[in-house]
């Protein structure tokens, strides 16, 4: 809305019920206001997964690593993209899907990325933004998965995704998961106290 300050000048105390030992007596000596303003809310900063690493998971390494995940519950605001710290071992050339959706395997928004000039320290990452083609809007509330997966995968040149195991990310009420993995032969395997390095972007 639209609002002014205003300013009022009196000779004695008015009787207000803020104002100790007033005069009935008070008489306005001068008002001003101000100008019309607008009282503009901040922008939304980004939503801070997890920033500080102390480990890391393999991605594209073999078929055990081809899925990482991070759950989070959505946020009112839409979701405009992701900046994702990310390393690597050798000089993979794997292109990268990264999804938003309900569960690791069904996204409702993915760009495909493939990295340059990465890291080869996963504890000093590098991050990589990356942008959807429009702003995706979630239902708040909901526990939704940041995915990044590989078709390919080599054991000489693959990526990290660096995580920290200390639980930096732990909404109320919680997600359903943290971290997780997808195993071949075990299927997706949690890690609720694991949090990707992540942070959502509005």
């Amino acid at each position: 809305g639209t609002y002014r300050l205003e300013v009022i000048l009196y000779d004695n105390p008015p009787c207000l019920q803020y104002v100790p030992n007033c005069s009935q007596s008070a008489r306005v000596l001068a008002t001003t206001a101000s100008a019309p303003f607008s009282i503009v809310a901040p922008p939304p900063t980004d939503l801070l997964i997890a920033t500080t690493p102390n480990s890391a998971f393999k991605l594209g390494y073999s078929s055990s690593y081809r899925r990482l995940s991070q759950s989070f519950i959505a946020p009112s605001q839409p979701i405009k993209g992701v900046s994702v710290a990310l390393a690597r071992t050798g000089n993979p050339v794997a292109q990268i899907g990264v999804g938003i959706g309900t569960s690791a395997t069904a996204a409702v928004a993915q760009k495909f990325i493939t990295p340059t000039s990465l890291s080869s320290n996963y504890l000093n990452p590098t991050w990589v933004d990356v942008m959807f083609d429009s702003p995706v809007q979630l239902t708040p509330g909901m526990t939704y998965y940041l995915t990044l997966y590989v078709t390919t995968t080599n054991y000489t040149n693959h990526y990290w995704w660096p995580i920290s195991t200390l639980n930096p990310y732990n909404p109320i009420p919680p997600a359903q998961y943290g971290f997780q993995y997808e195993a071949f032969w075990l299927g997706a395997t949690p890690q609720k106290t694991y949090d990707g390095l992540l942070k959502i972007k509005f």
